[in-house]
């Protein structure tokens, strides 16, 4: 972000495929959190220009509609040397440090909406937030410009201990991605990305929604795929070990086997919303045809072996 070769657009649209596809996100600025440092994160502004809850929303937006999209907000300030207190001098914590710094300023000139608008979008696109203060990790200038070849030895206690235990922090808080509550596995997370990165690059507005969909309905047919390999790869063992049966046991195997096949894509499909319905519907017609060619190959082997015995 930020290159002296892209656009504006160009960031907004990198901002917004990170936030959308991304669990946890961590923003790093130096010194404290300042005015200049809140104004840098102005492209949150134009986020609502760059994605979609749903095809069918339109008109300006306050962000509160993208919260349970977007994820966790943690904001790293390097090189901090401020005491954290409040005006009265009493300790507070990081994140009411943070949401001190993203309170609504007084004014009513364009200036100051314009600030106020960064702040409460801020706000409301990530309500899961916090703050975390890191003081400069050398004293001696010379190490400074020279850190990455430095050892740890020459890190300042204080700042090794806040590494520690901002790694411990980014670990336990950095879980797997989740929309509408179905945890996403790699394969759909990259679906999810390719949705959005095509989306961009057709000179289209992303839509949540609609990607989710898409992902979903991918995959269902997955599973239901998978579903239909499964009882077909036993129902060939069955006919190579089995066969000819008898035709109720034959219809009890396939009735339990059939059984099986739905429970598994229920348990799969759980989260996938109406996708999982659909697949249901589809795995059903599979399995019907499924049905028919056993009892057809049952018929088939019975009538050749009674042949034979005649």
């Amino acid at each position: 972000l930020g290159s002296l070769d892209a656009s504006t657009q160009h960031d907004c649209s990198i901002f917004a495929l990170a936030l959308l596809v991304s669990s946890f996100f961590i923003y790093n600025s130096v010194g404290s959190i300042s005015e200049s440092a809140v104004e840098n994160l102005s492209l949150v502004v134009n986020l609502t220009k760059f994605i979609r809850v749903s095809e069918a929303d339109g008109g300006e937006e306050d962000g509160s509609q993208f919260a349970s999209h977007f994820p966790k907000f943690l904001w790293v300030v390097r090189d901090f040397s401020l005491l954290l207190v409040d005006e009265k001098g009493r300790d507070i914590s990081s994140k009411e440090y943070l949401d001190t710094a993203l309170r609504e300023i007084k004014g009513f000139s364009d200036k100051v909406v314009g600030k106020n608008r960064i702040r409460s979008m801020i706000r409301a696109f990530f309500q899961d937030r916090d703050c975390f203060p890191l003081v400069r990790p050398v004293e001696d200038e010379s190490l400074l410009q020279d850190l990455c070849n430095q050892g740890e030895e020459v890190l300042r206690p204080e700042f090794a201990v806040q590494m520690k235990a901002l790694r411990a922090r980014v670990f336990s808080s950095a879980n797997p991605k989740l929309i509408h509550g179905a945890q996403l596995s790699g394969p759909m997370l990259f679906s999810l990305a390719e949705s959005y990165v095509g989306a961009v690059n057709d000179g289209q507005v992303p839509s949540i929604k609609d990607a989710w969909s898409s992902v979903c309905e991918t995959e269902c047919r997955k599973q239901v795929e998978a579903r239909v390999k499964a009882f077909r790869a036993a129902a060939d063992l069955l006919f190579e070990t089995e066969f000819p049966m008898d035709g109720a046991a034959l219809a009890e195997w396939q009735q339990a086997a059939e059984e099986a096949a739905h429970a598994a894509l229920a348990a799969a499909t759980a989260s996938l919303g109406d996708a999982g319905a659909a697949g249901s519907k589809e795995l059903g017609v599979a399995l019907a045809g499924l049905r028919a060619w056993l009892v057809k190959e049952n018929d088939r082997v019975a009538s050749e072996k009674a042949a034979a015995l005649l």
